[in-house]
């Protein structure tokens, strides 16, 4: 599988949507949207009302006006994520809208772990007062961010704003001299400043990167090595048309028409349309003519 890796803050940040969560909070929200810098890990995420298009793009102006536009954006195959609208809202500000491989959990695992690491502690903080949850979304995105990441060694915060937070410990310990501002500090000073630190952090996200590949299934690198261009397979696209528990995993036989590392883009044999599907390698296996179904 191909990791992308990203050299500066807000180059990519990948998205994700949790919910409806139970209970509805006080003020209506059922909803939480992420957005994780894909290089930074900086957090941001709102409470939201409805998974529509309009609260989306109202969290997404609310990101742009605060943070800036990133160079592209990340997310699943959500119907929302796939719509007009929502490519339309991200070629005005310029954002290149990139998708994860259809049926792939691992496709956007970055913004997945993050909602995973914020439901937990809501958990922790809503024992009592469940019906605020929404207020408790920001201060732990402030929390996740102030803390060393291990796949930078370094926190959020820092690598997005290159300082670290003024909080009350400082006050109380009257550390707040460290924080005084040198306005005559040259500018390329400052650059080098922050590419050390991005160049730092992108070595740590490498390192950390290539030990999670040495544990990726070897079954998966050998079936990758066996998969080429012209291959007749099956493809695992539940339909839950009549049931979960009846649905048909898998469907076929499909044609592979291109190979891209652990991705494959294949075509149904007996449709005439002859549509393109993309789809992660773990979501294949062979077809035999003399096998059933």
């Amino acid at each position: 599988m191909k990791t992308i890796q990203y050299s500066r803050p807000f180059e990519n940040l990948a998205v994700d949507i949790c919910g409806p969560i139970q209970p509805t909070s006080q003020r209506g929200n059922k909803f939480i949207i992420i957005f994780i810098d894909s290089m930074t890990r900086f957090t941001m995420a709102y409470p939201i009302k409805k998974y529509d298009y309009e609260h989306i793009i109202e969290c997404l102006q609310d990101l742009v006006f605060t943070h800036g536009a990133p160079v592209s954006i990340r997310c699943d195959n959500a119907p929302n994520f796939k719509s007009h609208s929502w490519k339309d809202a991200l070629d005005v500000v310029n954002i290149n809208l990139q998708h994860s491989t259809e049926y792939h959990s691992r496709g956007n695992s970055l913004a997945e772990r993050a909602l995973r690491n914020l439901q937990d502690g809501l958990k922790k903080l809503i024992k009592e007062d469940v019906l605020n949850w929404d207020k408790c979304v920001k201060p732990l995105c402030y929390f996740y961010n102030i803390n060393i990441c291990k796949s930078t060694n370094t926190s959020p915060y820092f690598l997005h704003y290159l300082r670290q937070p003024y909080t009350y410990l400082n006050k109380l310990l009257q550390t707040d001299v460290k924080y005084k501002v040198d306005i005559n500090r040259p500018l390329s000073e400052i650059v080098q400043y922050a590419k050390k630190a991005y160049e730092t952090a992108n070595a740590i996200i490498q390192k950390s990167s290539e030990a999670r590949k040495a544990l990726v299934n070897p079954k998966y690198i050998l079936e990758q090595s066996h998969y080429k261009e012209g291959d007749k397979v099956y493809a695992k696209l539940p339909d839950f048309s009549r049931g979960r528990k009846l649905a048909k995993k898998w469907k076929g036989p499909y044609t592979i028409i291109k190979m891209e590392d652990a991705v494959a883009f294949i075509t149904l044999d007996s449709s005439p349309k002859k549509k393109i599907r993309k789809l992660h390698i773990d979501k294949l296996k062979k077809f035999f003519s003399n096998k059933e179904e």
